[in-house]
């Protein structure tokens, strides 16, 4: 009886190239699937040593091997397919939300033709004072509005797009920070929202999509109302 090595079994196994070298591609995908995993145990079984047989604990050890390879197998085509479904599902539904005036958690503004998107905060409770910085994209201050003392609840950021010498800003990304304190000198709690049309959908490099509102990209999640336009005129 012949016998082989494991080093022999796996280059018999493994894929040859017809030409005179292994390709790159090859090379980088030489390497053993559950098929070819089960194929060199059980080659090996038939050439082993009846002189020195495998020993059990061996070969269970190797039994081992193929039942977690062939699990991790499973549990990625798993994944994949629900991975992809999910993605299906988003888009889906984030086809279903255009036209559909949304608020989104962000505390992004963006302004498109001149026009910003519009911006919304929440107040915990009543404040003494208030102030909403808007930043460029470089996060300098542009401007600075006085908002004065406002009662708990939302309240729009009622900027018009120009900066602090009156000129009209760029199009682009902008970002504000409410500064709310209360009559006893302390920083309040805020919640920034941004509200719009939302008029397309694009998708990040994972393949989720993201819904666009005035320039801006808006994540799904964020969403924390929808209006239809339509529904709204018929009611009225």
């Amino acid at each position: 009886m012949t016998v082989i090595s494991q080093n022999q079994i796996i280059q018999n196994l493994l894929p040859q190239s017809n030409a005179a070298g292994l390709t790159s591609q090859q090379q980088e995908t030489k390497e053993l699937d559950k098929e070819a995993f089960l194929k060199l145990l059980v080659t090996q079984l038939k050439h082993q040593d009846p002189l020195n047989p495998l020993e059990s604990i061996e070969f269970t050890a190797q039994l081992a091997q193929f039942t977690s390879l062939e699990q991790l197998f499973n549990l990625n085509e798993g994944v994949e397919t629900m991975t992809s479904t999910i993605q299906s599902q988003n888009a889906f539904q984030a086809v279903d939300l255009v036209g559909k005036e949304v608020k989104a958690q962000s505390q992004v503004l963006g302004v498109k033709g001149g026009q910003p998107t519009q911006g919304v905060f929440s107040l915990d409770e009543s404040a003494a004072s208030v102030l909403v910085n808007i930043y460029g994209e470089n996060w300098l201050k542009i401007r600075t509005l006085d908002l004065g003392p406002l009662s708990s609840g939302p309240h729009n950021i009622d900027w018009d797009g120009r900066d602090a010498a009156g000129s009209t800003v760029s199009d682009g990304k902008y970002y504000f920070q409410v500064l709310a304190v209360s009559a006893y000198d302390e920083f309040l709690k805020t919640t920034g929202l941004v509200e719009g049309k939302i008029t397309g959908i694009t998708f990040d490099r994972s393949g989720q999509p993201l819904l666009v509102m005035n320039g801006l990209e808006i994540n799904i999640a964020d969403i924390v109302e929808i209006n239809d336009p339509q529904v709204e005129d018929q009611d009225n």
